[in-house]
């Protein structure tokens, strides 16, 4: 897709005053967001300086933020005071084999600026779908983040239909761009193989909107496959799990996972593909949370140093 600001002065070179620099097309349906760098805490020592993915998940979410409260989206007139709040419902993370290489030496401060482009890649009644592509600071493209979003009343927590003028001018903006979505996919089958982290939910773990926030998740799926493969009981993955370079993760998001909740977190290998790990979260014998999570296998560095059409 053409930008809507390829035709506009570099980014870098706007709002002098801001560290994080954005703009947001005319239509609302479009955002470029410049975040100085990546934060010294973004990147874990323990995996040789890799970005790891909890913050990979906060990065996402701040560059959402950035551009919803600057407009994207109709984002604040459609949650200043209405007591209308967004849930994520399924997301999907895709990275270039280069992301593996973003490392604290190389990629942390002032001078290794991350350029981010947003759109709207589909709209229904009640959810919509936001897609991300993001650029390290040689301008390469090296990740894409897809997220299905639900408009939800904060009281209820059952999905509201968006605003009549959410959809002002949608036409001409998907006449431009292949819209993308994703949807709900059957809940995964825990297999007796399954090894099981237990966990429960902390003051620290939660968000804005009184839930476990989706970070955490990759933090605990991330602690129980690493202790799984460390131990020799995984046939490809015998490090830490963030050693190795990821290709995807595909996230679904079923309930809601409170403070003090008491949660089983499950993996197991794919069965027909031994770099790819499949998660189930579950709360009581509720799964809340799955995810399939792929590796690059052809290209292993354990060294210190499914996106579909419109449906």
């Amino acid at each position: 897709m053409a930008s809507k600001f390829s035709h506009l002065p570099d980014i870098s070179t706007i709002q002098p005053d801001r560290l994080i620099k954005y703009r947001v097309s005319e239509d609302r349906f479009s955002a470029e967001v410049l975040l100085p760098g990546l934060s010294y805490t973004d990147f874990d020592q323990k995996i040789g300086g890799k970005v790891h993915l909890p913050s990979l998940a906060k990065i996402c979410e701040c560059v959402r933020s950035v551009a919803f409260t600057k407009g994207f989206t109709y984002f604040s007139e459609r949650h200043r005071k209405t007591g209308v709040v967004v849930f994520v419902v399924c997301q999907l993370f895709s990275f270039t084999r280069e992301a593996h290489y973003l490392r604290k030496w190389n990629n942390f401060g002032l001078n290794k600026p991350q350029r981010f482009l947003l759109h709207l890649s589909q709209a229904g009644k009640t959810s919509y779908t936001t897609n991300i592509d993001w650029f390290d600071s040689n301008n390469k493209k090296i990740g894409n983040f897809l997220t299905k979003h639900v408009a939800v009343d904060e009281k209820t927590r059952r999905p509201v239909a968006l605003p009549e003028y959410f959809f002002k001018d949608i036409q001409s903006h998907f006449a431009n761009i292949q819209t993308q979505t994703m949807e709900k996919v059957e809940l995964p089958k825990i297999p007796s193989k399954a090894f099981c982290l237990n966990v429960k939910a902390l003051y620290s773990d939660c968000d804005e909107n009184d839930h476990v926030n989706q970070s955490i998740y990759l933090e605990w799926c991330s602690d129980v496959a690493s202790e799984v493969a460390v131990n020799g009981h995984f046939s490809f993955f015998k490090k830490h799990t963030e050693f190795y370079p990821l290709k995807s993760m595909e996230m679904y998001y079923n309930g809601e996972g409170l403070l003090k909740d008491e949660l089983a977190v499950n993996v197991w290998e794919c069965e027909t593909d031994n770099a790819c790990l499949l998660f189930a979260i579950q709360k009581e014998s509720s799964i809340i949370f799955h995810m399939k999570m792929t590796f690059y296998k052809d290209e292993q560095d354990t060294s210190t140093s499914g996106v579909t059409s419109k449906m």
